[in-house]
């Protein structure tokens, strides 16, 4: 925990602007995490159904453009990843001042009744009421990063079953 001395009304102010400008750095990344995973998903999806809009389309060009979505996903993926470490980046450093600056105050976590817990701001409350919370938020993330690896990785592949018979046909009166 932080020293007992109060601080000084100047580093007091310090911390008090470097906490909103946190609080605002921390919104922005989540704003940006949220996104990546929108634009990912609806750039794959104008790729799929401009595939399917051209008819006569190569069965090979089809099958090759149809893997562009992967890119979009893994960069997505990383983009997110980079921003979600960011984020906790600055959750622990508003923790830390949380517990240097902060009131504590006594309140009862709302999962475990009857458990009085001291808390010096959220990222301290968070801390006690969801130990585990975080993990499984990241935990999730990742699983839906992977699910639309898998996805756009079998898109070419279902774009060539769903083609191949297609394909031929096109050819035979040319």
């Amino acid at each position: 925990m932080g020293s007992t001395e109060p601080p000084t009304n100047a580093g007091q102010t310090f911390h008090l602007h470097e906490y909103d400008a946190l609080r605002q750095e921390m919104l922005h990344h989540i704003n940006v995490n949220e996104n990546a995973e929108k634009e990912a998903l609806i750039g794959s999806v104008l790729v799929y159904a401009w595939v399917l809009a051209q008819s006569s389309m190569s069965l090979t060009l089809r099958v090759i453009v149809s893997v562009l979505p992967l890119a979009l996903v893994l960069f997505g993926w990383v983009r997110a990843r980079a921003h979600g470490n960011r984020i906790g980046e600055l959750g622990s450093y508003i923790k830390a001042l949380e517990n240097k600056y902060g009131e504590a105050l006594e309140i009862t976590l709302p999962t475990e009744v009857g458990r009085h817990v001291e808390v010096n701001g959220w990222e301290t409350y968070l801390a006690q009421v969801t130990p585990g919370r975080w993990y499984h938020l990241g935990l999730d993330s990742e699983i839906r990063w992977r699910v639309y690896v898998l996805l756009s990785l079998a898109a070419p592949l279902a774009f060539y079953v769903l083609f191949r018979d297609t394909a031929s046909s096109l050819f035979v009166g040319a």
